[in-house]
C-alpha cells in the first residue's frame, strides 16, 4: 500500500468519527502533520482529492485544498476549478465548522482572480460560498468582503445587493476572531455599490456605518469613507450632517485633515456659491480624480441648483420659469429651469403641476396620506423588523452581561 493509499484509509477513518462528534479538529492536524512528508505536492493532493466524496468529505479536502494553495507551483486554473466545484458541492455543517479555512480558500481564490483580472468568474461561486458559511442570512463573514470587491471590479453588481440588503445583526466568529478590517470595507464597499445605484440614503447608511468605529490608529479604510460620507451627505441632506458621537473626536482629530478637499467642498456647497463650488473643484480636481471621486463631486456641484429649488417650495405656492432661473442663476434660463423642474417631479423630489400656458409650477404637498393597504403592510412590515431588532439586542445585552471581563469590570466599578 503506497503512502498516499495510507494516508485515504486514515482520513476516511478519522473523517467519520469527526462526522459522529462533529469535531474536525483532528483531522486538521493530521493532514497539517502529513504535508511535509505526504501532500508536498499537488499531485499527491490532487490523487487523494479524487478519491474523496465532496459531500461526505468535505472538511477533508477543504484541509487539502488549503494544503494545497500553500504550495508555490500549482496550476491556477485547475485550481481554480477544483475550488468553485468545491463550493458548489461542499456540505454547508463540516465547512461552518471549519469557518477559518474556508474563509483563507476563499481569500486566496479572491486575490487570484484578481491578479489575473477575472473577476466575474469568482462572483456566482462567493455567492453560493457565504451562504454555506453563514448561520443565519443576517450574519457577517469575511467573504461578503470578497463578494463585493470582485463585484465592484467587474462592474457586476446586483449580485452583492442579495447580500446588502440584508441588516447585519451577528457577526462570524472566524478562529474565534474577527478582524475589524472586513467590517470596515463590507460597509466601505456597500455604500460605493448604493451610490452606483443612486441609492443615497442607504450608501450614507453604511458609509456612517464604516466611520462609526473607534480606534487608535488611523485607518485608510475610515480615511476614504470619510470623504465619500461627506459627498453622500451632501446628495441626501444638502449638508454634512453631526458626526458619530462615540467618534466624534477621533474624526475630527486623525481623519477631517486628511479630507481637506472635501470638507472645502462641503463649506462652499453651504454658502449656496456656485462660483465658489467652482473653484473648489478646480482647485482639487487631481485630488477628486486620484479618489476616484469627480463623479460623485460632480453630482453634488449639480445638486446644488435642486437644493435651491426645494428650498423654493416651502416659501413659493406657484413660480414662473423665468422667477426660478433668476433665483437659482440657470445660465439657459427659463428652458434650463423647466428642464430641471420635470426631471425633480419624476423622481419624486418635489410635488408640482406645470402650466405650460402661463409657464408658472404650482408646488403642491405630497400626495401620501398614508391610508393604503400598500402603506399598511410597509409599516407592518417595519414594526415586524423593529421587533427583531429588539429581540436581537436583549439577546446582546444578555451575552455581555454573562461576559467574564464585563463581569469583573462591574465588580471593581461596584
Amino acid at each position: 500500500m503506497s503512502v498516499t493509499e495510507k494516508a485515504f484509509v486514515l482520513i476516511k477513518d478519522i473523517q467519520n468519527q469527526s462526522l459522529l462528534t462533529g469535531v474536525y479538529q483532528p483531522l486538521v492536524d493530521l493532514i497539517l502533520e502529513s504535508q511535509e512528508n505526504v501532500f508536498h505536492t499537488c499531485t499527491s493532493l490532487d490523487e487523494l482529492m479524487q478519491q474523496l466524496d465532496i459531500q461526505e468529505n468535505t472538511a477533508a479536502i477543504l484541509c487539502l485544498l488549503t494544503n494545497k494553495i500553500s504550495i508555490t507551483t500549482i496550476n491556477l486554473e485547475q485550481t481554480f476549478a477544483q475550488i468553485s466545484e468545491f463550493i458548489s458541492e461542499c456540505a454547508d455543517a463540516q465547512v461552518k465548522a471549519l469557518p477559518n479555512l474556508f474563509s483563507a480558500l476563499c481569500r486566496f481564490f479572491t486575490d487570484k482572480l484578481i491578479e489575473s483580472k477575472q473577476y466575474l468568474r469568482g462572483v456566482d461561486p462567493l455567492c453560493k460560498a457565504i451562504t454555506k458559511a453563514q448561520n443565519a442570512p443576517t450574519q457577517l463573514t469575511s467573504i461578503h468582503c470578497d463578494l463585493l470587491k470582485l463585484c465592484l471590479l467587474s462592474k457586476c453588481l446586483k449580485p452583492a445587493l442579495a447580500f446588502l440588503d440584508v441588516d447585519i445583526s451577528d457577526i462570524s466568529r472566524e478562529a474565534d476572531t474577527f478582524d475589524v478590517k472586513y467590517y470596515l470595507l463590507y460597509y466601505y464597499y456597500g455604500g460605493i455599490i448604493y451610490a452606483t445605484f443612486r441609492n443615497f440614503e442607504r450608501s450614507l447608511f453604511f458609509l456612517t456605518s464604516a466611520i462609526s468605529v473607534t480606534g487608535i490608529a488611523i485607518s485608510e479604510i475610515v480615511v476614504e469613507a470619510y470623504k465619500k460620507y461627506i459627498l453622500v451627505s451632501l446628495l441626501v441632506h444638502g449638508k454634512v450632517g453631526l458626526p458619530p458621537k462615540q467618534n466624534a473626536n477621533y474624526l475630527s482629530r486623525c481623519i477631517r485633515p486628511l479630507s481637506v478637499a472635501y470638507t472645502e467642498l462641503a463649506s462652499a456647497y453651504s454658502e449656496d456659491n456656485a462660483e465658489d463650488l467652482e473653484k473648489t473643484f478646480m482647485k482639487y480636481h487631481h485630488v477628486y480624480e486620484r479618489d476616484t471621486n469627480v463623479g460623485l463631486v460632480k453630482q453634488v456641484m449639480a445638486s446644488m441648483v435642486k437644493v435651491k429649488i426645494q428650498k423654493l417650495t416651502k416659501t413659493f405656492m406657484t413660480l414662473s420659469f423665468g422667477d426660478m432661473a433668476t433665483r437659482v442663476n440657470l445660465a439657459a434660463g427659463e428652458a434650463e429651469a423647466e428642464s430641471i423642474i420635470l426631471q425633480m417631479i419624476e423622481d419624486e423630489e418635489i410635488f408640482a403641476s406645470i402650466n405650460q400656458q402661463d409657464g408658472n409650477v404650482l408646488f403642491l404637498d405630497k400626495p401620501e396620506k398614508y391610508n393604503s393597504p400598500a402603506m399598511y403592510r410597509l409599516l407592518e412590515q417595519e414594526l415586524q423588523k423593529c421587533v427583531k431588532l429588539n429581540e436581537k439586542l436583549k439577546e446582546l445585552d444578555q451575552d455581555i452581561a454573562l461576559m467574564p471581563k464585563y463581569q469583573k469590570l462591574r465588580a471593581a466599578l461596584d
